[in-house]
């Protein structure tokens, strides 16, 4: 594949950080929501549990991750359904942007010297509001890159037991036993106390060639894409009420006073242009 070589000028009026050996991990220490927004994040090198506070980000934050780390991204996008997930061919970039503050972190570039094995150096620095579209797409724009619909199938569904007061005998994901990413879906920083999660609701979608389920909490928080065995299992466990009406509209048709939890409609690839056939209830005290 041909490389196609790009420059933007930028006139950066503030200061530029050069970071040395930084890791997620303390970048995003000093993160916020309310102050920096949703996050872009492309990376080659990525591990579903090296950096401990992602469920910090906003949700709907975007992650273009290397399609040879298909099997870390699958693990980290079953703990955190509200983030959206790409693979991409190829990809040899570490590159952060958060859209509120306009803060754009380039790296890295490896420097060789005696004392390690490499260092790395990465450059941060505020984008001006008129070149902030084209600096987005520059850095992050990839036609190759391609939405991860990661399945949880029927091996991924379990029943919480007696232990779990309120909600014994209802069935989980595995994202559900994230409790401070739940504690933390909203557009805010504020952490707010909230009980078990378990699958409330199911959507069926009928596309040309397959049948599509995607899951919802109590709350109506998407919480993953079930397999048809998944599906399958949930109907002999439990009785399921069929309506024939959604709740949530297609993602293109979404006004801008929708309320936050709808917006994964945006992003996924299917919730995004196609309306529900079903809405499947699990009535578990029925």
């Amino acid at each position: 594949m041909k490389k196609i070589a790009q420059v933007l000028d930028i006139a950066i009026a503030g200061k530029i950080r050069i970071h040395r050996n930084l890791s997620y991990e303390a970048y995003f220490s000093e993160y916020s929501r309310e102050n920096d927004g949703r996050v872009i994040l492309s990376t080659y090198s990525f591990n579903a549990y090296a950096f401990g506070s992602f469920e910090k980000l906003m949700p709907f934050s975007i992650l273009q991750i290397a399609k040879n780390k298909e099997e870390a991204a699958t693990k980290f996008v079953k703990r955190f359904p509200l983030y959206v997930v790409y693979l991409v061919p190829e990809l040899h970039v570490k590159a952060c942007w958060f859209a509120r503050s306009r803060k754009m972190l380039i790296g890295s570039e490896n420097l060789y010297g005696g004392t390690a094995d490499y260092e790395e150096l990465s450059c941060e620095f505020e984008v001006p509001a008129s070149n902030m579209k084209e600096a987005v797409k520059l850095a992050f724009d990839n036609d190759k890159r391609e939405y991860l619909r990661a399945q949880y199938t029927a091996d991924d569904v379990h029943i919480y037991d007696d232990g779990y007061h309120g909600v014994s005998g209802k069935a989980y994901l595995p994202c559900h036993r994230e409790t401070e990413y739940w504690k933390r879906i909203s557009s805010n920083d504020k952490v707010r106390e909230v009980g078990p999660h378990y699958i409330y609701c199911i959507l069926e979608y009928q596309l040309e060639e397959q049948v599509c389920y995607l899951a919802f909490d109590r709350h109506y928080q998407f919480c993953g894409e079930l397999a048809p065995n998944a599906f399958q299992l949930l109907k002999n466990s439990f009785r399921v009420r069929r309506q024939n009406f959604s709740f949530l509209e297609p993602g293109q048709s979404l006004l801008p006073s929708s309320p936050l939890k709808d917006y994964f409609a945006k992003f996924h690839p299917i919730a995004c242009q196609h309306k529900a056939r079903y809405a499947h209830y699990l009535d578990y005290d029925t």
